[in-house]
């Protein structure tokens, strides 16, 4: 998405993995800031939120990719 000219607004619990993931995309000429955020803290999305949209002017989509990520094979 950075590269189709999205501004990415990177999180992640681990703040140095969200500054590497933006540091990867304004390497390659894209726009991209970093913070430190967990998500299960409503208090804290709802404000990392807020802060994106306000320094952004608006926010046009947002991915969510928190916790453990279970294959699943379907049956059909």
């Amino acid at each position: 998405m950075a590269a189709q000219g999205a501004i990415s607004a990177v999180t992640d619990l681990d703040a140095g993995r969200a500054q590497a993931v933006a540091a990867q995309i304004i390497a390659a000429g894209d726009r991209a800031s970093a913070a430190a955020l967990d998500v299960t803290d409503d208090a804290a999305l709802a404000e990392a939120t807020a802060t994106a949209a306000q320094t952004y002017g608006r926010l046009d989509a947002l991915h969510s990719h928190a916790g453990v990520q279970i294959p699943v094979r379907w049956k059909m």
